[in-house]
């Protein structure tokens, strides 16, 4: 299975992410493995503060859970791992909030301007 192929699943089985094991959670509406780092949009993204792109150097996969990126000085960046991972974090709670974000998406327009967000965000737009 390819990174890419794993960050998606991990993805869709839904996950989150910490920067450099911060305290804080990051949960993905879009997670991408791009020519620049790896690119992620925040759920309910209000503008620009909820996009980001963080170079790295390498993934370090841990097992089938979660992905360790890595930077050329080879000091942990990102970590991405499966809600049930995280110690604390409220399952029910973010697989609450994933339902409420694809409710946004139906609304009438929303789809079509997150995804020209995101791809502005990305650079392709």
């Amino acid at each position: 299975m390819t990174d890419e192929k794993m960050l998606k699943e991990l993805h869709e089985d839904g996950s989150a992410l910490s920067v450099k094991l911060s305290k804080s959670l990051d949960f993905p509406a879009v997670i991408e493995i791009t020519k620049r780092g790896l690119f992620w949009v925040t759920r309910f993204a209000g503008g620009q503060q909820n996009a980001h792109t963080m170079p790295f150097a390498r993934i370090e996969r841990v097992g089938d859970i979660g992905m360790a990126f890595y930077n050329k000085e080879d000091e942990l960046v990102i970590y991405f791992t499966l809600y049930e991972e995280w110690p604390g974090l409220d399952v029910s709670e973010a697989r609450a909030e994933e339902v409420a974000w694809r409710a946004e998406l139906r609304k009438p327009g929303r789809k079509e301007s997150f995804k020209e967000f995101v791809d502005i965000e990305r650079g392709d737009g």
